[in-house]
């Protein structure tokens, strides 16, 4: 009976340990939604959960068919022994259709090893612009014409009797 209990008990700390082992270092690739119109920019965060050693998250120079916009400074942040390494991206797409971000390498060195991390894949939907073809096509429209007030008038001739005045 101690023998199944202690065989019981290794194995519980075996599998909690490969399990918090496994948790300790993944990479996420997350939209701020899933579905965008034609046009429209988005955010992603990249970030990498680890537990210790440095990251090289490198600067991307395509995602696909998306535009990259902008992309942050690689940031850290460090709390209770495992590390947030996190970078934001702001995309944008001009054509309509569903697109897959395929998993995207970042390089993590640690205990004098460089392993390659891929994030997860993700689908984001761009949606294209609606067109209501039951309406007629309208002109555009001209500037508004908007009348000049006496308040303008008076600070216009009051800045000529000074210019004219003060020589």
């Amino acid at each position: 009976m101690k023998y199944i209990r202690f065989l019981t008990l290794f194995l519980t700390v075996v599998l909690c340990v490969f399990a918090s082992s496994a948790f300790a270092f993944n990479s996420f690739f997350e939209f701020q939604k899933d579905s965008i119109e034609m046009g429209d920019r988005i955010m992603v965060k990249w970030s990498f959960l680890h537990p210790n050693g440095n990251v090289a998250m490198p600067l991307l120079d395509s995602l696909g068919n998306f535009q990259i916009l902008h992309q942050s400074e690689l940031n850290t942040i460090d709390s209770i022994g495992l590390k947030k390494t996190y970078r934001y991206i702001h995309l944008q797409q001009f054509e309509p259709g569903i697109y897959q971000i395929n998993g995207i390498p970042l390089f993590w060195n640690h205990d004098g090893l460089t392993d390659t991390v891929f994030s997860n894949s993700n689908l984001l939907y761009v949606k294209s612009i609606l067109v209501d073809t039951t309406k007629d096509i309208k002109p555009i429209k001209g500037p508004i014409k908007i009348p000049i007030t006496w308040k303008e008038i008076l600070t216009i001739v009051l800045i000529t009797l000074g210019i004219v005045t003060g020589k």
